[in-house]
Formats: C-alpha cells, sequence, structure tokens
C-alpha cells in the first residue's frame, strides 16, 4: 500500500478509539495482529486489545485521542497523540477520582495487505498518573 493509504488506515485506526468501534478493530487490525505495550505487558494480539480500549472506554467515558503528526511509508506509520478524558471508573486499581487527564504519546504501526499487523506503543503513563493523584508531582 502507498504511503497516503497507510495514514488514511491509521486515521480510521484513531477514529474507531475515539468513536468506541470495536467492530472496526476487526476491520483495521490482522487477525494475527500483536501488540506491544510496556504498561500494559498482558495485552499481546487483538482481542487483548479490545479489552483493553473497553476498560479505557469505561475509566474515561469521555476519552479522545488528538492526532498531532503522522507519518507513513509503505510497511510502517507512525502516530503521535495526545490523549484526554475524564477518570470516571476504575482505571489501573484506582476508583475514579473525577480528575481530568491529558497525555502525549506515540505508536508505530507494521502494515501489511491493508491491516495492521503489529504495534509498539510509549505513552507518558507517569504523567497519566500523576494526574490521577496515584504519583507525586514533582517539583
Amino acid at each position: 500500500m502507498s504511503s497516503e493509504q497507510n495514514k488514511e488506515l491509521i486515521r480510521k485506526e484513531l477514529e474507531a478509539w475515539n468513536n468506541k468501534d470495536l467492530a472496526a478493530f476487526d476491520q483495521l487490525f490482522a487477525p494475527n495482529y500483536v501488540h506491544h505495550d510496556p504498561a500494559q505487558p498482558e495485552v499481546t494480539d487483538l482481542e487483548g486489545m479490545k479489552q483493553f480500549a473497553q476498560v479505557m472506554w469505561t475509566a474515561y467515558p469521555d476519552f479522545n485521542a488528538k492526532l498531532e503528526s503522522l507519518v507513513a511509508d509503505e510497511h510502517l506509520a507512525v502516530k503521535r497523540y495526545t490523549l484526554t478524558g475524564t477518570h470516571q471508573g476504575d482505571f489501573a486499581g484506582m476508583p475514579a477520582t473525577g480528575n481530568q487527564i491529558s497525555a502525549t504519546g506515540m505508536t508505530m504501526f507494521r502494515i501489511e495487505d491493508g491491516k495492521i499487523v503489529e504495534s509498539w506503543w510509549n505513552y507518558d503513563l507517569m504523567s497519566m498518573m500523576q494526574q490521577l493523584g496515584a504519583i507525586p508531582q514533582t517539583a
């Protein structure tokens, strides 16, 4: 696929997160998808990612990911984004705080035959936990 087609695929992936559209995940990700996220090592495949998405959407019903930048070639794409939401449900063992969060992140995707087959996630979980009051803010 062309770099522009891959960019469009990643825009649709972000849209699926923002629209809480699990059915779209099945269309965008390959059945043999592999997920890499050091903050969620138990999430390794598409079903695990879908379960994690539901956790995020429950914890942050107003979850939104804003695309900041996107680059792609014929096989890879990288998005930089900002996540926002209001903590209204359990997240990482923490009951709802009502706190607003805003955190940046980047994800690299490997794409084959028009589907996402692998991704590597990196986002500012420490900042999120500080905003929730789970980790003290530094001066």
